[in-house]
Order: structure tokens, then C-alpha cells, then sequence
């Protein structure tokens, strides 16, 4: 694990700073935050025809 941060720190990818013993990495590449917000809205869309499948197989009612 610690081996991958290096390796992430060092193409540029990430930044990171410390708060006690916690170090909080920051994406730095713009290009993986617009991939990360894509994957955000198929996710949300599959959830939403998940719930509708849901509806239609229990008549209608809210899914659990």
C-alpha cells in the first residue's frame, strides 16, 4: 500500500499533507476528478432503474 501512495505521489497525481497522525491525500489531476464524477452518475442511473425494477416487482411499493 504505502509502496502505491509513493508511486501516486510521485507521477504527480496526488498531493497530501498530515493532521496528527492522519495523512489526507488530495487528487490532483483533473482529469481523474471529471472520471471520478462520471462513474458518480452511471452509479446514480443503475441505482434508479434498480429501484424501478424493485417497484415493478413488488407492485408498486417503495423498495426496501
Amino acid at each position: 500500500m504505502l509502496k502505491r501512495q509513493r508511486k501516486l505521489t510521485h507521477r504527480n497525481d496526488t498531493t497530501h499533507s498530515r493532521d496528527g497522525k492522519a495523512v489526507i491525500y488530495r487528487l490532483a489531476d483533473t482529469k481523474t476528478l471529471q472520471l471520478m464524477d462520471l462513474l458518480r452518475v452511471v452509479a446514480e442511473r443503475n441505482l434508479a432503474q434498480v429501484e424501478r425494477i424493485l417497484r415493478g416487482l413488488s407492485g408498486g411499493d417503495d423498495p426496501p
